[in-house]
């Protein structure tokens, strides 16, 4: 089986039976399935031409099904029609059933309209790869080409049906599901789907698909300004949008707007049937029961001069605020940062002797350095203390100089 490796099932959930001519003296036998998460579609590679007598006597005799025959098309096309159903999507060479190509929605990660070519439509797939050394197709991108403008309402068509149709997890129905989620990383607002392994984001230009495994940390971080607070995911492997990566999702969420959802809780989580509080509270414990992961806030080893614990500052011309946790630094909105401790070479404090303001620098072992600037002078001797108690070079506090009379 191309998808998996192997799969057995029983003859009884045999629904359809496909004959496929993929190439000179090579052919596919496509199985559709019904299980209990409803039809599902197997690829057989691997047969001769010579095989076809034999498979379809078998087919007919033992299950009763008849094996339809079918060729794929390598002559190269410019325009298709694409059929959806079962797990599949097929692209077929329009007035035949001659196939393009058979694309596994299980496989569709994303679904993007270009801001800046509405013509366009892309579909991101999963690098599955069943070898080391196989060649996976990640991205498909369709268009309508110019003066054909009449054609751009199939377009929106093919890309309305694709987000409603491709499968995230292996429930269609979300456990959770939340409105008007603003993003500052990648920026826009979402509607936040939550499913079982699965998180799904759909916006105006963009839907995205971030797996429960590809969180490495999760951070919960107040704003000073008591408002909101920074709900951040980090990624790995990214996220993509277009050829930008992101590995970091940032999320401002209000503390003072009052949310009550519906959540579809099993035995598998501990959610309530309904989950009410302030958005900044319930989204991340509704995330927490769901991928396991809860977010870590900053440490109560050091108070700011803004009684917070963190720092007004500027990186990269952006304006925001750095936050000291228990293991790391990290900068927020955006660009967003994360730097551990331990791979920390050592900082460096500029301008300390002049100016209300200072800047911090750090250097990392690899040689990258990270320059946080325009940080109140009040906090520079929490901040060398702080550091310093965490064995950050360079951050040990100046030799008292001997007064001389």
């Amino acid at each position: 089986d191309i998808n998996k490796g192997v799969s057995s099932f029983q003859g009884s959930q045999l629904q359809r039976a496909e004959w496929v001519s993929v190439g000179p003296q090579k052919c596919m036998l496509a199985l559709t399935v019904n299980t209990t998460k409803g039809l599902v579609v197997h690829r057989l590679a691997g047969f001769a031409p010579s095989n076809e007598g034999s498979i379809r006597s078998h087919f007919l005799s033992h299950f009763k099904v008849d094996v339809s025959t079918l060729k794929s098309s390598s002559a190269g096309r410019s325009w298709f029609t694409a059929a959806i159903r079962d797990d599949l999507m097929r692209l077929v060479v329009p007035g035949t059933e001659d196939i393009i190509a058979d694309i596994d929605k299980r496989r569709i990660t994303n679904v993007v309209e270009p801001p800046d070519a509405p013509h366009e439509t892309v579909i991101k797939l999963e690098a599955e790869r069943l070898h080391d050394d196989d060649d996976v197709v990640t991205e498909l991108r369709f268009c309508v080409p110019p003066g054909r403008q009449e054609f751009l309402h199939h377009m929106a068509e093919f890309k309305d049906t694709l987000e409603g149709e491709y499968v995230v997890d292996e429930s269609q129905v979300p456990i959770a599901r939340f409105t008007d989620i603003t993003l500052v990383l990648p920026r826009g607002k979402f509607e936040m789907q939550l499913f079982g392994t699965s998180l799904r984001m759909h916006g105006k230009s963009a839907s995205h698909s971030v797996e429960y495994g590809q969180v490495r940390r999760a951070f919960l971080l107040p704003k000073p300004d008591g408002k909101s607070v920074a709900f951040v995911l980090i990624l790995n492997p990214p996220l993509l949008q277009g050829k930008t990566e992101y590995s970091q999702l940032v999320m401002p969420l209000e503390t003072n707007r009052p949310v009550s959802i519906v959540t579809a809780g099993d035995k598998n989580n501990d959610l309530q049937a309904k989950e009410e509080g302030e958005l900044a509270e319930v989204l991340p414990r509704v995330f927490k029961s769901l991928s396991g992961h809860g977010a870590v806030g900053p440490t109560a080893g050091i108070a700011s001069s803004n009684g917070f614990h963190c720092v007004n500052c500027a990186h990269k011309t952006f304006e925001g605020h750095l936050y000291f946790l228990e293991d790391s630094l990290l900068f927020v909105n955006r660009p967003c940062c994360v730097i551990r401790y331990k791979d920390i070479k050592e900082v460096e404090f500029q301008r300390i002797d002049s100016g209300r303001t200072f800047d911090l620098v750090a250097v990392t072992k690899l040689g990258f350095e990270n320059q946080f600037s325009a940080i109140d002078k009040s906090d520079l001797d929490a901040l060398r203390n702080f550091l310093n108690s965490k064995q950050v070079g360079g951050a040990e506090p100046p030799a008292k100089q001997a007064r001389t009379e």
